[in-house]
């Protein structure tokens, strides 16, 4: 089902009913004393369900179709707001099944990159961590697992390798690769987004620096093993980056 789609301080043409009263996008209300009571949108564009079969779209108003969302967008994250007070403008809840909403496409999609990457052009340094590996070295490293070395060598008279395991101090830990990867998926959404726009430089500038900071550093992560990340005063940004 296709959702409800209004504009900025539009009315939605429904009588009052309950479940729109706990709305984010409208509110109950009658802004002018020649208009008559009504569910109104207010300067807030996006989309949220109203219940479990019916959503609500609320899009720019008239004659602000056309705006440059992406220029607007690179003037916030250059100026003197931090990118992690930015994070309190919109919110995404990303448990909520997806709403079908075209006319947002072009304004979600470039706000949630350029923040993340002038989350993560923030970081100076990259966090190491200690990291456990396993595998069939020429040398021991660590310790001998013995069961493993037995069955995978000694069974087989592979006298030249010896199963061990051990742990790295590394930049290669998960909330790294998690930030690594996501940089990755950005780059394929900015081949489309701003290939041809004035700012298009800026913003594939700002990819490539924290993506050169990132190049020691692996995509092999699952979301579960960055749930559990530690604040670090001296790591201010990665908590807002991975969230």
């Amino acid at each position: 089902m296709r959702p409800i789609l209004i504009q900025e301080h539009e009315r939605l043409s429904v009588e009052q009913d309950s479940r729109f009263d706990n709305l984010h996008l409208v509110r109950w209300d009658k802004p002018m004393d020649y208009e008559p009571w009504g569910y109104y949108a207010s300067y807030v564009i996006g989309a949220e369900w109203i219940d479990e079969n019916e959503a609500l779209v609320v899009t720019t108003k008239r004659g602000m179709e056309e705006i440059d969302f992406l220029a607007m967008f690179m003037t916030c994250f250059s100026s003197n707001l931090s990118a992690d007070a930015f994070s309190q403008i919109y919110t995404i809840d990303s448990d909520a099944p997806v709403i079908y909403a075209p006319s947002l496409k072009g304004i979600i999609s470039p706000l949630i990159v350029l923040h993340f990457l002038a989350v993560v052009s923030r970081i100076k340094s990259l966090k190491k961590g200690y990291v456990h590996y396993s595998g069939n070295l020429k040398k021991v490293k660590g310790r001998i697992n013995v069961i493993r070395n037995e069955r995978t060598n000694m069974a087989i008279k592979r006298f030249d390798r010896v199963f061990c395991e051990y742990d790295e101090y590394t930049v290669d830990i998960p909330e790294n690769k998690l930030i690594k990867k996501a940089l990755l998926f950005c780059k394929q959404i900015l081949r489309t987004v701003i290939e041809h726009h004035k700012d298009g430089s800026k913003v594939k500038q700002m990819l490539l620096k924290s993506l050169l900071m990132f190049e020691r550093v692996s995509e092999d992560v699952q979301v579960r093993e960055v749930t559990q990340i530690k604040a670090h005063k001296l790591f201010n940004e990665y908590s807002e980056a991975v969230r």
